[in-house]
């Protein structure tokens, strides 16, 4: 209720419409949170955690299309993570860009999340996304490429250990 009264008391404010969008969205109004994330990033088009939030709302209903245009808006708001949540945008695409056969562009984005990436655990996030990425392209070497990026940060990372398992396997290197 409140954040409703926000938009009333300055429907020119995007962020009281992302605030009212992330309040509808916990209370799984769906199509009431679609509305204020619009409202969001129309009155401020490079308002790029409305557009993140409105991709992940959009993942999560099942419209992957609306979800991958609204995280490369998202991207293109803020390519370089200044709000470090950002690199989120990113990640998310890529995970639904594997999720439709699309493994080239699952790749690429993350070649460009791990340039922008806030931080070291991030970037090992990412690298292993991207290692996985190229394993689902089948290619194997290229993944081991990433997952050693991510183990020459954090040798101790259990998925990036697992996952290199894995594509060395594929690549018969016992």
């Amino acid at each position: 209720a409140e954040y409703e009264s926000a938009t009333q008391v300055d429907p020119t404010d995007a962020s009281a419409f992302y605030n009212l969008g992330l309040a509808q969205k916990g209370a799984r109004n769906f199509d009431s949170a679609r509305e204020a994330f619009q409202t969001a990033v129309e009155l401020d088009a490079k308002y790029a955690k409305a557009h993140r939030a409105l991709g992940d709302l959009n993942r999560e209903t099942k419209r992957d299309s609306e979800a991958i245009a609204a995280y490369l808006k998202a991207i293109s708001s803020d390519p370089n993570c200044e709000d470090k949540g950002n690199i989120n945008a990113y990640m998310n695409l890529a995970v639904l860009y594997n999720e439709t056969k699309q493994h080239d562009k699952a790749a690429s984005i993350l070649q460009k999340a791990a340039a922008v990436a806030p931080s070291s655990k991030t970037k090992v996030t990412v690298y292993t996304a991207w290692g996985h990425a190229r394993f689902l392209q089948k290619d194997y070497s290229r993944a081991v490429e990433s997952y050693n990026q991510a183990l020459a940060i954090d040798s101790k990372n259990a998925e990036a250990h697992y996952r290199m398992a894995a594509a060395q396997f594929e690549l018969k290197d016992y």
